[in-house]
Parts: C-alpha cells; sequence; structure tokens
C-alpha cells in the first residue's frame, strides 16, 4: 500500500512539472533527490545524461509553485521553448549546474552547459531586462565561504548563453523602478565585516550593462530581512528593503527614483543612518490595507511612556524596549510619512496583536501585571492612569479547561491556547466584547 501512494505522489509531481516562463527560486538547501521526468519530458532527462553522464542528481528549483528539475521557457522569444536542467555531478560535491537542452528536428539536444560561478544557485530569474522580446537568465551563485552571493546575467546570443555581468549581492529584486517601461535588476549588497550597506539598480540598454543608480544605506544593519517592490503614492515605484539591527530591531529602507536619481527618504545626509523607521519589533513593511502601497510599522509610546523614550541618548544603541508599551502605526510613504492607515498594538510575546480603530475613544494606555500574567488597558486622562476597561491573557487549552472562574471571556483558540479578556461593562472609552473580539489576530508575519 505504501508503496502504491509513493507511486501516485511521484507521477502527481511529474504531472505538475511544467509551469511556462516565470520566476523561479532555487532552495538551495533540500538535499531531496528530485524525480526524474516522464512523458515528452522524459526525452530531456535523456538528452541531458547523454550529454553528462547518467551517473547525476538532478536538483530541485521551484519553478511558480512546482518542484521540478527542468524549467522550460521561451528565451528567444521564437514560440518555441528551451529547457534548463539543474543538476549535480557526485564527483563535484554540491556543485549545482545548469545545462541548456534544445527541441531539434524532433528530439531533445543538449547544446550548452553553463560553467558553475559558484558552489550552488540561490536565486533564478526569467527576465527580458532590455526589452527586445528575448528573455534574460538571472542566475544568483553562492560563492563558497563569500558571505554573499555572485548575480551572473546570461544573455542568448546565436542559441547559446553568454555572460553580460557578474555582481555581488545579498537581496535582489527586478522592478521598474525608473518608470520606462522596462525592468532593472537591483542589488542591495550587506558586508557586516566593513561595516557597508548599498543598493544599485543595474539595466540593460541593448546589450550594453550599465549602473542606473546607487545609493549608501544604513551600515548598522546586521543582516537583510526581506526585499519587495511597491507602490509609492506620490511616484508609483519604490523598492522597500527591510534590515535587522541585532536581535530585537528593524528599520526600513525606501528606495525611488526621481528627476533621474535614486533617493532614500528616510536617510541620514551625513552617513545614511536611518533612524526614522527604527522599531523594536521585527514587524516588515506590508500592504495591509491592501491599496497597492507598502505601509511602514512605526512604534508610537503609549501614554505615560513618553518620557522613557526622550531618555534615550543614542540611537545607534538599541536598548531592550518593550514593546507592549507602545502602538504600531501602518503609515504610508506619499511624499511624506502619512496618517496612521490603521494602529496595533502588537504582542510578539503573545502572539496575537490588536488593531485599534476609531471606535476606541479617548486615550488609553497599557500596564502589565505579573501576578496575573494579564496585559490590563487603562484609560488617560492627560497625566495619570484611570480605570480599567480591559483585561487581555492567555491560557493553556488545559488550564482554561480547569479555570473555576467566570471573570474571563473566550475571545480565540488554536486548540492549544485560549486567549480571554476580562470586560469592565459600561467603560468610559465605550469599548465592548465584540469589539475586542474583533480587534484580535494572531500574528502570521
Amino acid at each position: 500500500m505504501k508503496k502504491r501512494i509513493l507511486h501516485l505522489l511521484c507521477l502527481l509531481v511529474c504531472f505538475a512539472l511544467f509551469t511556462g516562463c516565470s520566476e523561479v527560486a532555487v532552495n538551495p538547501q533540500t538535499a531531496i533527490k528530485a524525480p526524474g521526468a516522464v512523458g515528452i519530458y522524459r526525452g530531456v532527462q535523456d538528452a541531458l545524461e547523454q550529454a553528462v553522464g547518467k551517473n547525476i542528481v538532478l536538483k530541485y528549483p521551484l519553478v511558480g509553485n512546482t518542484n521540478t528539475a527542468f524549467a522550460p521557457c521561451d528565451f528567444e522569444g521564437d514560440g518555441v521553448q528551451e529547457m534548463l536542467a539543474f543538476y549535480q555531478l557526485p564527483a563535484e560535491g554540491a556543485v549545482t549546474r545548469v545545462n541548456l537542452i534544445r527541441y531539434i528536428d524532433g528530439d531533445w539536444h543538449s547544446v550548452q552547459d553553463i560553467e558553475p560561478a559558484g558552489s550552488d544557485i540561490v536565486n533564478v530569474e526569467f527576465c527580458d531586462l532590455n526589452n527586445d522580446g528575448m528573455i534574460e537568465l538571472c542566475l544568483g551563485w553562492n560563492i563558497y565561504t563569500n558571505r554573499n552571493n555572485q548575480m551572473c546575467i546570461y544573455q542568448m546570443d546565436n542559441g547559446m548563453f553568454i555572460q553580460r555581468a557578474a555582481e555581488a549581492y545579498t537581496k535582489h529584486i527586478i522592478c521598474d523602478i525608473d518608470q520606462d517601461k522596462v525592468p532593472e535588476l537591483g542589488l542591495a549588497l550587506l558586508d557586516t565585516a566593513v561595516n557597508s550597506s548599498n543598493i544599485t539598480f543595474y539595466e540593460l540598454n541593448q546589450n550594453e550593462w550599465g549602473v542606473l543608480g546607487a545609493l549608501l544605506l544604513d551600515r548598522g544593519v546586521s543582516s537583510y530581512a526581506k526585499i519587495t517592490a511597491g507602490g509609492v503614492g506620490f511616484q508609483g515605484m519604490g523598492v522597500y528593503l527591510d534590515a535587522y539591527k541585532g536581535a530585537d530591531s528593524t528599520i526600513t529602507e525606501l528606495v525611488y527614483y526621481k528627476g533621474g536619481q535614486l533617493y532614500n527618504p528616510f536617510a541620514s545626509s551625513v552617513d545614511a543612518s536611518n533612524i526614522a523607521t527604527l522599531r523594536y519589533c521585527k514587524l516588515t513593511s506590508t500592504d495591509v490595507n491592501d491599496d497597492g502601497t507598502l505601509e511602514i510599522p512605526f512604534m508610537e509610546a503609549l501614554p505615560g511612556y513618553e518620557a522613557e523614550e526622550e531618555q534615550e541618548q543614542s540611537p545607534e544603541a538599541v536598548k531592550q524596549t518593550d514593546i507592549s508599551q507602545h502602538l504600531i502605526c501602518w503609515r504610508a510613504f506619499t511624499g511624506k510619512i502619512g496618517d496612521p492607515v490603521t494602529m496595533w498594538w502588537y504582542n510578539p510575546a503573545g502572539g496575537y496583536y490588536l488593531e485599534i480603530d476609531g471606535g476606541w475613544q479617548g486615550e488609553f494606555t497599557v500596564l502589565y501585571h505579573a501576578d496575573r500574567k494579564e496585559y490590563a488597558f487603562y484609560g488617560w486622562n492627560g497625566q495619570a492612569v484611570t480605570d480599567r476597561i480591559f483585561s487581555i491573557r492567555s491560557f493553556t487549552a488545559e488550564d482554561w479547561d480547569a479555570r473555576n472562574q467566570s471573570e474571563y471571556t473566550q475571545i480565540y483558540t488554536d486548540g492549544t491556547t485560549v486567549w480571554a479578556v476580562s470586560m469592565v461593562t459600561d467603560n468610559g472609552a465605550g469599548v465592548t466584547f465584540e469589539m475586542v473580539k474583533n480587534s484580535f489576530h494572531l500574528i502570521l508575519q
């Protein structure tokens, strides 16, 4: 029975191998041997084995959402798809190779094996970088013991790939940053050994590789979290690079192109440091309201905690800060930092946040009561804490079932944890149980 199930699973994987020309992201961590092709694509593997030998290990790029060692794409724009095969030779160890295979005279033929530029492939992109109707191949190689990777750009010339460029990078993105209807390649490069961080946008003009522009970034970051292209209301397109500063802090670098040059509105003019978007959590920029523009999470101290923030002397030395003493204000940049799109009271230790909307009348603050393991929301009269509005805490499912009091009412459970609130009825803030329940969300980011 197990063999039959395994056989069916293999058939399903093979059936979903090919999805056309699309973005490809290779997972270099997987050690699973990719299954061989079947049907018409069996000829692709036969051609590969005839060219390089049968003693190979097929590798697993991710084509769309489908695992496959064979990626089809019409590189020449002539309506005929070529095939890329990703494989390793056991004698070379963990070195991934790329083979170009063509359909010629009714059969598949290996025509080129790309010389590896590193130990493994970490990124693969198919994109027309010069708007000539032909697709360029962008391969990101892991450079053995180096801290960063190398992006190699290959262009089809007389049916064969030639390398046009090789650039070091940590994170990459392909987008039309200058809005000229031709995509550019953005490469962010972080070198913590020399405290250097920058981003460069490259363009392919016909067959000439050149630099559109470059910017220094905050050199105090320890790693990049993610890079995303998204709307910038006044400009159309921007690149958001989220980066970590140590274990508990994050910044967002925003880069856009205007008037022939790149801008980073949050960078200091002195050393490109970014204090404006610093927050003591790992939240990254997100389109929270699905309007096509990314919002950035800014921190705002709750009433009663502002004085503590004002006492900070060195923004470079990020101290441990209790995130529960702040609101997360999601704001878009549209030439200036806009009003909050939404606000969260964010509790990563508890695994949830409350989305605070305009129905919460007046100001409030939050105190943690360690003896009860609960966060209590209180009113604020401008100078001091007033009456309690509600409290929120979590229970294990076992503790919840064994409780002998009814002070708390459940608002959510995932089967192992129960989140519950204790409400003060007729509180001055106009907050009801339903409002708290509807504002509760598990942290998914």
